[in-house]
């Protein structure tokens, strides 16, 4: 619109007041409206088609945030090579998943009636499951055990380990009966009957040990 249509011989030409705008970034940069004009901030697709967050957003570098409130989901379609999502850092880098510090919940699951396993693996460090001022729970929903197994042919131990003073305790209870197994001397296992409850005594330090009340 607004143009000027010049003729001259057979040449026909229309000069508009539109005027052509330059893709911001480098080759791969994903192009956003930054205050009226096109712009990136650090969302790249490679030749590979993988996209690459490198910017400096508000949560941080290499951060994908919603808006306040927002939830943020990945998907991985239903298909016939059953796709899935990884997570994964370079050498010597880690991964981290946080809760939020008011105490937002961190859920994993794999719903439907034929749900697959939940694998938490150390290629050869230790896997350690913790909690700052609270409980650590192993529940499962439907009534079931929880196991503590072996590769095979290996030895299957669960061990309970206290630091410094503390007694390693094995605490079974329900809602109306408890029970302590215990280790508070040296090679004598101890069955209490809770705290300040009665206590047998399984003395094995010498071959004249033997079972106490």
């Amino acid at each position: 619109s607004n143009g000027d249509l010049t003729i001259s011989g057979r040449e026909a030409t229309i000069d508009t007041s539109g005027s052509a705008t330059t893709p911001a970034g480098s080759e791969g940069d994903v192009q956003l409206n930054i205050a009226g004009a096109f712009g990136t901030n650090g969302l790249n697709v490679t030749a590979k088609g993988v996209l690459e967050l490198t910017g400096e957003p508000a949560g941080g570098a290499g951060t994908i945030q919603t808006a306040t409130g927002d939830n943020l989901y990945l998907f991985s379609d239903e298909g016939v090579n059953s796709p899935w999502i990884g997570l994964t850092s370079t050498t010597s880098g880690g991964i981290s998943i946080n809760g939020g510090d008011d105490g937002g919940n961190i859920s994993i699951n794999t719903p439907g009636t034929s749900a697959g396993d939940i694998t938490i693996e150390s290629g050869g460090g230790d896997l350690e499951l913790y909690g700052d001022s609270d409980s650590v729970k192993l529940r499962h929903q439907s009534g079931g055990s929880v196991y503590a197994t072996s590769a095979t042919d290996e030895d299957a131990i669960l061990g309970i380990t206290s630091v410094g003073t503390g007694t390693p305790r094995l605490d079974i209870q329900s809602p109306s009966n408890r029970v302590w197994v215990l280790c508070d001397e040296n090679k004598k296992l101890k069955i209490q009957g809770g705290s300040g409850g009665e206590t047998f005594v399984f003395d094995v330090s010498s071959a004249t040990g033997g079972i106490t009340f």
